[in-house]
């Protein structure tokens, strides 16, 4: 005769659940145990320095990893026999088999990789050979009437090209890229005009003595100008 069957039946019940807990734990272990271990150190073949972001990838398998600065790496694989590359930029790649059993869980490989040329292809590159560019002007006839200046004079209307500047109003004197007004130099026909105006001083000072509408073409160097020109600034 039974005189506690709940007791009974609580003592049954926490038997049952540490079996079942024991069960878990084996199970657990044993697929603990089936898992191998692969690990290693890819370092350069020339000088033996470890080889950091090195490729490590499982062939036919979703496994894979990198190396970290000192070239390590560990990858947990289930037993079975691998192909395992090892790759990196600028090297050639290295495939070396490993095989992961009960009895040798745990394999470390040593990997070195050997410098690799990258070879590109060939590329044409094609120009049009032109004259050096001196940086001048041209300017015509229909330039010089066009140029918005108050006074219908050769110089003044030089005053409004890039690098040129005047601090007188009043006068046909221009500097050219911070020069004064007398660096200038000034042909006319193949003849050197040294201080091409009417009047040294004055209220004329403005009037050149070239006369636009008998100028056909002007050419304006603001800089780098040949050298049979002569020594000044522009």
């Amino acid at each position: 005769m039974n005189l506690f069957p709940d007791q009974n039946r609580n003592i049954i019940r926490l038997l049952s659940l540490l079996a079942g807990v024991m069960i878990l734990l084996t199970g657990a272990v044993a697929a603990a145990q089936e898992s191998g271990w692969l690990s290693g150190q890819v370092v350069r073949a020339d000088n033996g320095k470890p080889l950091a972001d090195c490729n490590v990838r499982i062939l036919a398998t979703p496994y894979g990893a990198s190396t970290d600065s000192l070239g390590l790496f560990v990858l947990k694989l289930p037993p079975g026999r691998y192909r395992v590359e090892f790759s990196h930029l600028g090297y050639a790649a290295v495939v070396d088999t490993v095989e992961l059993s009960a009895a040798a869980p745990r394999q470390r490989v040593f990997i070195r990789l050997q410098t690799k040329l990258l070879a590109a292809r060939g590329v044409t590159v094609l120009g049009i050979e032109s004259e050096a560019v001196s940086g001048s002007q041209q300017i015509s006839r229909v330039d010089m009437r066009n140029m918005p200046t108050v006074y219908s004079d050769f110089f003044r209307s030089l005053k409004i090209l890039p690098g040129v500047s005047s601090n007188n109003e009043l006068s046909s004197a221009y500097n050219v890229r911070g020069g004064n007004f007398d660096e200038n130099l000034i042909y006319l026909n193949g003849f050197e005009i040294y201080r091409p105006f009417l009047l040294r001083k004055g209220v004329e000072e403005n009037q050149s003595f070239i006369n636009p509408d008998l100028v056909g073409q002007a050419t304006f160097y603001p800089a780098a100008f040949p050298a049979h020109l002569g020594d000044k600034m522009s």
